[in-house]
């Protein structure tokens, strides 16, 4: 079965239930020499990294500093657990790689605002992180990911959304060719999805959903979305 035809994506993740723990064995222990890079560890830009603080706002500025000095390139994230309150967004020719014995982990704490409704449309969802276009600028919308986002990427980077957050998606995915999810591992809980990727003409009714869920190891659903008499959806 092609479950994604014509995008040239990589996507190696696994979805763990609330069972299986989330520390994971890391595959780059150490952190790469590029002096382009920027280093998120504790400490760097007001990060924690302790699973209690919110680094948000510093998760965000180390994604701001590559765009606003090399345009696209490398953000380092050091091993810890990295709390999220917010949606991160990553802008195009940005990626997240993560180093450290164990590897580093963004956490929805629970019972996070904002995270407990939502997502009418796609694109409009409640997301740890999202994919998006060139970064706007002050006062504009930010814009999803398209057909014209290449080599954005998250590597060795785990998720774990804790209880009281059923509309929480890790990740939201829609982007072009040579971007990529790889060496990661979703911890969903009580969240709506680990990712979610969409593809324009795809379908006949124009959008598909592909999402991974927390109650599988693999991608749980693929649907065809489309509008229905009354303006609700269907499939």
């Amino acid at each position: 079965m092609r479950i994604m035809p014509r995008i040239s994506v990589l996507i190696f993740v696994f979805v763990a239930t609330a069972a299986l723990p989330m520390r994971a064995q890391s595959v780059f222990s150490m952190r790469r020499d590029d002096p382009h890079a920027v280093n998120l560890e504790r400490g760097a830009l007001g990060a924690a990294a302790d699973g209690k603080a919110d680094d948000a706002a510093a998760i965000q500025a180390a994604i701001d500093r590559v765009q606003e000095t090399t345009e696209q390139g490398i953000v380092f994230v050091g091993e810890g657990r990295c709390r999220i309150s917010r949606t991160i967004h990553l802008w195009t020719g940005i990626r997240l790689i993560g180093y450290g014995v164990h590897r580093p982990v963004f956490v929805l704490g629970a019972n996070t605002p904002g995270f407990q409704e939502g997502h009418e449309f796609l694109g409009t969802g409640r997301y740890m992180l999202q994919f998006a276009s060139r970064r706007p600028a002050a006062g504009e919308p930010v814009v999803d990911a398209n057909e014209f986002t290449f080599y954005s990427g998250i590597s060795n980077l785990d998720f774990e959304i804790r209880e009281g957050n059923p509309a929480a998606i890790a990740v939201r995915f829609h982007v072009a060719q040579h971007s990529f999810l790889q060496h990661m591992r979703f911890h969903v809980g009580d969240g709506r999805a680990a990712f979610l990727c969409s593809r324009r003409n795809d379908c006949p009714h124009g959008w598909r959903e592909l999402a991974a869920d927390a109650t599988g190891i693999a991608v749980a659903a693929l649907s065809c979305w489309r509008r229905a008499p009354g303006g609700k959806r269907g499939r």
